[in-house]
């Protein structure tokens, strides 16, 4: 999967006629919607083609279903579907995947059924407000001057309603239902990486002033796993600064780690990675921020502590 990244990302480059930025657009406009906050974040700080090509083998790693085999089912899922969206939904000056109609048909799949027909805004918008229900299927009986679509996604028991206001081809989504939100932000978590822990990270500290240690502890059961060769791996992300509350000077230190658990101790409540930082080089009164991200999962915790050393 690596080689297939980089020879990938090399030939974009090569067939770029405006280099770096051109590719780096073109990625983002592919990965956009299931990137996450902090991912959107890293993704813009990025300066040469080493850091593109570091980011996307990174991103489809931790969307990789399976991880034992060559293929990152996740990965052809995703660019069949933009590869669909792109040739049916796209618009004028808009990508088929960054429409109401691609977009969704990205994150939620191809709908049950789908209805093309001319019809009114009041008729798209009494279709898109009815529950589903047998009657919600066939209430398509007067017309309008109007091109549109309605979607049925059965499993989810919804419909959706886009409507070409403008006759431009441009096609809006009417009236969509609240749960919708909830629908498309599922989907693209399951795009991304499964989390065992809702929330911040609980981590936890303990300060050894005598042994010059500070002891950052983070329970296994609220970490996200890789399995690969029938075994379980975490990968966390150590951020460790410290201020002078005197002088205000910061320094930092980072680490990424990577290390294999025991499938019985993934659950367990008591069981937890423990990471020694050395604080013997601090003296005099400082503020120590630690902030640890379980990279699989994308939770993070943060601590804060003030010590006079």
């Amino acid at each position: 999967m690596r080689k297939v990244l980089i020879l990938l990302l090399t030939a974009l480059f090569i067939l770029s006629a405006t280099g770096f930025d051109k590719v780096k657009q073109k990625l983002y406009d592919e990965l956009r919607l299931i990137m996450t906050k902090q991912e959107e974040k890293e993704f813009k700080s990025i300066k040469d083609e080493k850091g593109l090509q570091q980011f996307v083998e990174k991103f489809w790693e931790k969307r990789n279903p399976d991880p034992s085999t060559p293929q990152n089912e996740a990965r052809e899922v995703y660019y069949k579907r933009l590869k669909a969206a792109e040739k049916y939904f796209r618009e004028p000056g808009k990508k088929g995947w960054l429409t109401d109609r691609g977009r969704i048909f990205v994150l939620l799949g191809p709908p049950s059924k789908r209805d093309q027909r001319m019809m009114s805004y009041e008729d798209a918008a009494n279709i898109a407000a009815s529950r589903w229900s047998a009657q919600a299927r066939f209430s398509l009986g007067s017309t309008g001057n109007l091109n549109g679509e309605i979607w049925y996604y059965d499993d989810l028991k919804l419909v959706l309603v886009f409507l070409d206001e403008g006759g431009t081809g441009q096609y809006r989504l009417i009236n969509p239902p609240p749960v919708l939100l909830d629908y498309l932000d599922k989907s693209k978590k399951d795009f991304g990486i499964k989390s065992n822990q809702e929330g911040p990270l609980p981590i936890s500290a303990d300060v050894d002033l005598k042994g010059k240690k500070l002891y950052v502890h983070i329970p296994l059961s609220a970490l996200s796993f890789k399995k690969k060769d029938g075994k379980f791996y975490a990968d966390i992300k150590l951020e460790f600064y410290y201020t002078n509350a005197k002088t205000g000077v910061q320094k930092s230190f980072a680490q990424e780690m990577k290390f294999e658990v025991k499938e019985k101790d993934i659950k367990d409540p008591e069981k937890r990675v423990t990471i020694p930082l050395n604080i013997a080089p601090l003296k005099g009164v400082y503020i120590l921020d630690i902030v640890v991200q379980d990279v699989i999962g994308q939770n993070e915790g943060k601590k804060r502590y003030k010590l006079k050393i």
